[in-house]
């Protein structure tokens, strides 16, 4: 039997906890938890953690606790994705970890795929697939594929920004790094990740492995929100009091992504005045500028066509 073989055969013996964060989520839920439960190499465990939701979110969970022993159900005040994450990470058994988002949904063999990718890579920290991004309904919008590619420092920094859901991590590593930091609401995945490069190599295996769902109520539907608290994270990781600072690094990273979150920003600024809401067209308007001003440096960022 070849090393390759032996190497695929003992990752298959390595234990997966998938951890479920879920606030107000109660319309999604049993289809994420199904999904998991359809996996072609099934997981240790589930963990549903209910971040103070003030729906039936964790009625639904215990539900379906009490219909199988693989699940168990925490739940506290509402504290965050990161908090809700590091609690499920608190009490997992697996030696690598999912964390589903409670509106995403697995594909069947996402979790044999990833551990496939885990026995090709000794020395990962991190794998992830591409996925499809579908509505609040689950009807299919577009694909949004990834290369097959080692990932660098500066490839985080400026370009791939993989979902939680699309990822398996090496539950070690991510005790290393002390898990999600709590301090930021948002962009707490691209933190654990700038984090993670420095204890193991991330690795992209292009393989299909979940949908993002795209709908009204999620946290990443408002742009100027998300921006502050990307460049918040960059700063963070990179800057001059980071651990490991890279300050050229910071600043293209700043002109890249005050382009892409600046994208037709002058716009939502003409239509916040309209309605009179100032603050909103202030907010929208300094991003636009922000934008041209990182296309006179040179970075002109424009939409993926699918």
């Amino acid at each position: 039997m070849s090393t390759r073989t032996n190497g695929l055969a003992k990752e298959m013996t390595r234990s997966v906890s998938v951890i479920i964060p879920a606030y107000n989520a109660d319309r999604f839920l049993k289809e994420a938890v199904h999904s998991v439960f359809q996996q072609s190499v099934p997981p240790l465990e589930i963990i549903i953690v209910d971040d103070g939701s003030q729906d039936r979110t964790l009625e639904t969970a215990r539900d379906l606790a009490s219909q199988d022993a693989r699940i168990a159900v925490l739940t506290g005040p509402n504290g965050g994705a990161a908090a809700a994450r590091n609690a499920g990470l608190s009490k997992a058994s697996g030696d690598y970890l999912l964390f589903l988002d409670a509106d995403d949904r697995l594909h069947e063999n996402a979790i044999r795929d990833h551990l496939r990718a885990f026995a090709e890579r000794a020395d990962a920290a991190m794998v992830f697939g591409s996925n499809d991004v579908i509505d609040e309904n689950g009807n299919l919008l577009h694909a949004n594929p990834t290369p097959i590619e080692e990932v660098k420092l500066q490839d985080i920094a400026l370009r791939v920004t993989p979902c939680p859901s699309q990822c398996l991590y090496l539950k070690s590593a991510i005790q290393k790094v002390n898990g999600y930091n709590e301090a930021f609401r948002y962009s707490q995945d691209i933190d654990l990740n700038l984090r993670l490069i420095h204890v193991g190599r991330i690795f992209s295996h292009g393989i299909k492995v979940m949908d993002y769902r795209r709908h009204p109520h999620q946290s990443t539907s408002n742009g100027a929100r998300i921006c502050k608290g990307h460049l918040k994270v960059l700063e963070s990781n990179l800057g001059i009091s980071a651990p490991f600072p890279d300050l050229d690094l910071l600043s293209r990273a700043r002109t890249k992504w005050f382009s892409r979150y600046g994208y037709r920003q002058h716009l939502v600024a003409l239509g916040a005045l309209r309605r009179g809401r100032i603050f909103e067209a202030v907010v929208a308007a300094r991003l636009a500028f922000l934008r041209l001003r990182s296309r006179l440096r040179g970075e002109n960022w424009q939409p993926r066509r699918s």
